[in-house]
């Protein structure tokens, strides 16, 4: 299990104040204060975004939280997935190291196969 230590708004960090975080973007990858909140859920551009509370992010397991969308080596989401080396890409890898792979997927269709298995159906249930 991950650590209870409590998380600092990651937008208001940047502002160099510490407020307690209240939630987690899962899409962003930031943590949230209650008043950053509020306008990152009314925004046109994240308004779509799940979150979830900072108490039940602290929760998930480590290799859990380590879990990123966005590509280590270049900062760019993830956005294609490579059948032949199994791994997420995001379009500078596939510039890079993926040329002459075939299996190239978009990663969506390939999380959507993987939400509607039976494996993810019965975890959820467990």
């Amino acid at each position: 299990m991950a650590s209870s230590e409590q998380h600092i708004c990651t937008i208001c960090n940047d502002d160099g104040v510490s407020n307690l975080a209240v939630s987690w973007c899962t899409e962003c990858e930031v943590f949230l204060c209650g008043d950053c909140e509020k306008p990152h859920s009314k925004s046109r551009l994240s308004r779509n975004h799940k979150t979830m509370s900072a108490e039940d992010y602290q929760k998930l397991p480590t290799f859990i939280q380590e879990i990123s969308s966005k590509c280590r080596d270049h900062k760019k989401k993830f956005e294609l997935y490579c059948s032949y080396h199994v791994c997420p890409c995001c379009v500078q890898c596939v510039t890079d190291k993926h040329k002459k792979c075939q299996e190239m997927k978009t990663l969506s269709g390939v999380l959507q196969q993987v939400k509607s298995s039976a494996s993810v159906q019965l975890l959820e249930k467990i």
